[in-house]
């Protein structure tokens, strides 16, 4: 497998976890509480970003 694979995989993998835990959040969520704070975006939006950005854009380290 390559490295370039393995980035896919790890990626795809991240987008499905914060989808179905979005999914989950909002169903039991939304029946308990009667709004959906504003705060969401952050968890389920910004970080998976910022995760799949790092996997992407990861600096190479230089070997003494």
């Amino acid at each position: 497998m390559t490295h370039s694979t393995k980035k896919i995989f790890l990626t795809i993998f991240i987008i499905l976890v914060f989808v179905l835990g979005y999914v989950l959040y909002m169903y039991l969520g939304v029946d308990n509480m009667k709004y959906v704070p504003i705060l969401t975006v952050l968890i389920f939006a910004i970080i998976p970003a910022i995760l799949i950005n790092n996997i992407w854009n990861r600096k190479a380290v230089k070997k003494d």
